[in-house]
């Protein structure tokens, strides 16, 4: 069997292929799996307390692993080391980034692509190559639009008392805003950016909410600034895609601002896998 793999940094999904017919097997879903932010003892755990990816795990000679911080070759090589260790009779392992996963998902055909989940990336395909014009470094600088950022906007607004009364009791109530926790969280243990992106399911639960609205559109409207907009050459004659769960909660905003700037909106897909295993002949 080959199996497929859209990692990001709160979960990856995974499907197994039947190697001749393509059809699958099963669908697996664990925690996620960023090698930028896991050690490789993390990355093994996540691995080995999965029940089902143990179960194949001796049947699978194929690996097309498409993840978030795997651009890097030196993150890609850790993931590799960690996957051939664990499966046993692997002869393929093919690691690519969650940018080349997003094309794969989308198109065959010239597009931009971008990602809005817990992170945020995009790119231009012409077709047969991917091209990028921004190096993307993580939560703490970049990833405008995505789930972290929108949830350190929320949290912002909480701490700098912008948030109307109602809603920010309701916060309060909902989640917890300890100082000391806060920073713990984001300063001292792993995986910050998924932290600051759990609090931005508040914003999807609170959208009749002027303000809330506002700081959605706020987030989406930076990423077009930020990113969508170093490929305005490019969308005069390519749609734009989006595969992510704060894309695919965001259909109709994101709508709205790619009419405001003139741009076809093409795919919103909230989660790659089901068109990875779809598409699989466009990669392996």
């Amino acid at each position: 069997m080959i199996l497929i793999a859209d990692g990001g940094s709160t979960s990856c999904d995974w499907v197994c292929l039947n190697t001749e017919s393509h059809d699958v097997v099963e669908k697996i879903t664990t925690n996620g799996i960023n090698p930028t932010y896991s050690d490789t003892d993390k990355i093994k755990s996540e691995l080995e307390n999965s029940k089902l990816l143990s179960k194949y795990k001796n049947q699978i000679s194929g690996i097309y692993f498409f993840g978030a911080g795997c651009k890097s070759e030196v993150f890609a090589k850790k993931l590799e080391d960690v996957l051939r260790s664990f499966f046993p009779n692997l002869s393929k392992c093919n690691i690519k980034g969650d940018i080349e996963g997003a094309v794969y998902a989308c198109t065959n055909q010239p597009s931009v692509v971008g990602i809005l989940g817990t992170g945020s990336n995009i790119c231009f395909y012409d077709g047969t190559t991917i091209h990028s014009k921004l190096e993307s470094l993580g939560y703490s600088i970049m990833d405008d639009g995505g789930g972290s950022a929108l949830g350190r906007m929320l949290i912002r607004s909480y701490f700098y008392n912008e948030l109307p009364t109602e809603l920010g009791l309701k916060l309060s109530q909902d989640y917890n805003l300890d100082p000391d926790y806060l920073k713990s969280n984001i300063y001292q243990k792993p995986f910050p950016g998924r932290f600051l992106a759990s609090y931005a399911k508040f914003v999807f639960e609170n959208l009749n909410d002027p303000f809330i609205e506002s700081l959605l559109n706020k987030n989406l409207e930076n990423y077009f600034q930020t990113h969508v907009l170093q490929y305005k050459d490019e969308l005069q004659n390519v749609p734009i895609h989006f595969v992510g769960t704060v894309a695919f909660k965001s259909h109709k905003y994101l709508q709205a601002i790619c009419d405001k700037h003139k741009i076809t909106l093409g795919h919103v897909i909230r989660t790659p896998i089901d068109t990875l295993a779809q598409n699989v002949n466009y990669y392996i």
